[in-house]
Parts: C-alpha cells; structure tokens; sequence
C-alpha cells in the first residue's frame, strides 16, 4: 500500500499502471476490481495493531454468541446482527481502522491477520489443509452416502474464501441441516 491516507478513488488509472493493456481496461474497471481483496485491509489493521495489539479472537465474540443464541434468544441474536459487528470484519474494521463503512473487501486471511497476525496464516494452513485433505479424500473416495454429502457440504464452507475465517466452524450450523 502507498497511499498515506484513505482517499476515495476518482480514477481507475491510480491503480492500473499506464500501459497499452491496462488502458483499455480501466475505463470499466471499479475501485473494487482495482484492489486485491483482504490485503488492503491487512494493511490498514497492521496499523492500528501495531499501537493496540492484536484481537485474539475477540473478533469472533459476536459472531459466535449470534450463532448460539439464535437457538435460546432470537431476540438478542437478531439485536446482535443489527449492530453489523456479528462480521468480525467489522469488528476489526472499528477497532483498528478509520473505515466507517459496513462493508469492506475482505477474506479469510484478513479474519486470521486481525485476529493473530501472522501466526493467523499458520494457523489457517493448519485447519485449512487438512480439511481439504479429509473432504476431498471423502468426495474422491465416499465410504457412504452420508461421509459424502458431509465432505460437499465441508468443501461449500471451506471454499467461501471471501468470508470471514469463523465461517469455517460456524457455517455448520447454517448449512449441516440441510
């Protein structure tokens, strides 16, 4: 990132570089389309970590209190989701950042980043890898139907990379009783 500040793109040519490819591409190209998803907001989190520390799962607090609470107290839980912090990425975005809006291009990797720094990224392979490992073995090699759809349904939750990290565990219960 070699932008000081956060200033509102005006024109795509900032992040395109000026050659006869990218030309042609940055009359429709967005802000959006423009910027790698996570890594822009890694960069800003390291910012406000550096002086505060890193959340240590406290991004995750409201999430998984929305996800258990919505079986005992829906009231609360819905009370939670209306707050937008139920996305730890907002949650990092408030505590670390001068973003103001909702929603901002992320990923795993941004969840695991605020959340752990760089140990995050390990931690992530350390779940990440032998998951893909266990569904794909289950799809290539199914001992029954049930070990099946289960390793479907793991690979749909594991492959959602543009959610946050915490998705991993609680997209379960969202997608498992189906």
């Amino acid at each position: 990132r070699n932008r000081p500040a956060y200033v509102p793109l005006t024109s795509p040519s900032l992040y395109i570089p000026k050659t006869s490819d990218a030309a042609g591409l940055s009359s429709g190209v967005g802000e959006a389309a423009t910027r790698l998803n996570g890594l822009d907001l890694i960069v800003r989190i390291s910012e406000g970590a550096a002086t505060n520390g890193f959340a240590w799962g406290r991004a995750w607090e409201y999430c998984l209190r929305a996800t258990v609470f919505q079986f005992i107290d829906r009231e609360y839980a819905s009370e939670l989701k209306r707050t937008y912090l139920v996305s730890p990425k907002r949650y990092l975005m408030v505590q670390y950042t001068d973003i103001r809006s909702v929603d901002y291009p992320s990923c795993m990797l941004t969840d695991l980043y605020g959340n752990f720094g760089f140990l995050g990224f390990v931690l992530g392979a350390l779940v990440l890898g032998p998951a893909f490992f266990i569904f794909t073995n289950s799809i290539q090699r199914p001992a029954n139907s049930v070990q099946l759809a289960l390793a479907i349904i793991g690979l749909d939750i594991l492959l959602r990379f543009e959610a946050e990290f915490v998705v991993v565990f609680t997209g379960w219960v969202i997608s498992l009783p189906i």
